[in-house]
């Protein structure tokens, strides 16, 4: 459970941080919920607690786990795909929205550097770029730096 002013990341909304906790009643059924400030969108998401694990949301990565994403974007190491692009959307989609950030920076990785053979969908390349907006966002908040030096940076990386 996250706690109420925590930092989160919520895959396909963005960075945010944990307003309050509030019941509502939708549909007839009371359910608590996170209400989520986004900061970037500048707007409030209401998550059902009982669906944010299923959702991706997360806590914002560590500098420690900076330094994961960084060995991950420098690795030589590829990841098994299907050729099928509509077997590879699905499993890029799955693991882009994983609560796991080393997966989350691997599929980034991987769509980059299939992105630089141009072998990606439209459907792949709109995933990529919401998932390279998303890493950079949350670089950019745990390494308190500007955006435009978070994205050069993580393009610098990206690029090797």
């Amino acid at each position: 459970m996250f706690r109420i002013k925590q930092c989160v990341v919520y895959p396909g909304h963005g960075i945010g941080y944990i307003e309050k906790i509030e019941k509502k009643e939708v549909l007839g059924v009371k359910q608590k919920y996170y209400v989520i400030h986004m900061e970037d969108k500048k707007m409030r998401v209401f998550l059902p607690i009982e669906k944010a694990e299923e959702y991706g949301l997360r806590p914002v990565v560590t500098p420690a786990g900076l330094k994961k994403i960084f060995s991950i974007f420098r690795s030589k190491k590829k990841i098994k795909i299907d050729k099928d692009w509509k077997i590879r959307y699905q499993t890029f989609m799955a693991m882009a929205r994983s609560k796991d950030f080393r997966q989350t920076a691997a599929v980034l990785k991987e769509m980059n550097r299939r992105y630089l053979k141009d072998e990606l969908s439209i459907m792949e390349r709109k995933l990529m770029e919401n998932t390279l907006h998303l890493m950079i966002l949350e670089i950019a908040h745990v390494k308190k730096i500007p955006v435009d030096k978070a994205e050069e940076l993580v393009r610098k990386y990206l690029k090797r």
